[in-house]
């Protein structure tokens, strides 16, 4: 018997997790005494790890993508940040840049390619029948406003997210960045910002998708049951 896809889904977000966190922060944390690898290496062997995994996945897909990408040049400059010793200022701009690159990419698109914003939420939404709708009751062009609107919101979302990575990296890194306090305490604040950092992105945006579920509803006629996006059965 085939395993459910829902399975298979959870149990290749566990893969990824531990490969690009759970086993980096062990090997951080336990290996970087001078008695053992030491902080160079016990970096390189953390890094060596998420790096493993996007070129793994690059090989699957065939075909790279941006993201793909942007994860291993992200990935290697920290470790570059590490290997020269360069201060906690280098890798809080490194760790913001993620975040501030998305929300100046994300208002680039909104100005001049609005059209991608649709096919984004096109993933999660039946964006074809809400237009649809949308145009039988004369609003489609309120709703293009409410599109631009979220994507907006989501912009400035991301810049906050920036900022407070930024903040905390500079106030949660003390050690110089060649020494194994500095690698377990890179471990450390990867974790914490799971929770400080993360977490309330991910419930920022459930929050705008929301808002424009709640708006689309009522632009429409429809409910949410009838434009989410329906996975079709295997």
């Amino acid at each position: 018997m085939s395993q459910p896809k829902s399975d298979s889904v959870l149990s290749s977000q566990f893969v990824q997790l531990t490969i690009s966190l759970i086993i980096p922060t062990i090997v951080l944390m336990t290996l970087s005494d001078p008695t053992r690898l030491g902080p160079t290496g016990a970096m390189l062997l953390a890094l060596a790890f998420p790096v493993a995994l996007e070129l793994y996945s690059l090989t699957r897909r065939r075909k790279p993508s941006l993201m793909s990408l942007a994860s291993i040049g992200g990935i290697l400059l920290i470790g570059l940040i590490s290997l020269l010793g360069l201060n906690e200022y280098w890798l809080a701009a490194r760790r913001s840049a993620v975040y501030a690159v998305g929300a100046i990419a994300l208002f680039v698109v909104i100005k001049f390619k609005p059209a991608l914003i649709e096919k984004g939420l096109d993933r999660v939404l039946e964006m074809e029948g809400i237009r649809s709708a949308s145009r039988r009751n004369k609003t489609e062009a309120e709703m293009m406003r409410y599109i631009a609107k979220a994507g907006y919101i989501l912009v400035g979302i991301l810049m906050l997210t920036a900022v407070a990575s930024y903040v905390l990296t500079i106030v949660f890194i003390t050690a110089p960045t060649t020494s194994s306090q500095f690698n377990t305490q890179y471990a450390e604040l990867r974790v914490l910002s799971i929770v400080v950092i993360t977490v309330p992105l991910v419930v920022a945006v459930t929050g705008v998708l929301l808002y424009l579920v709640n708006r689309f509803e009522k632009l429409t006629g429809m409910s949410a049951e009838d434009f989410l996006k329906k996975k079709s059965p295997k």
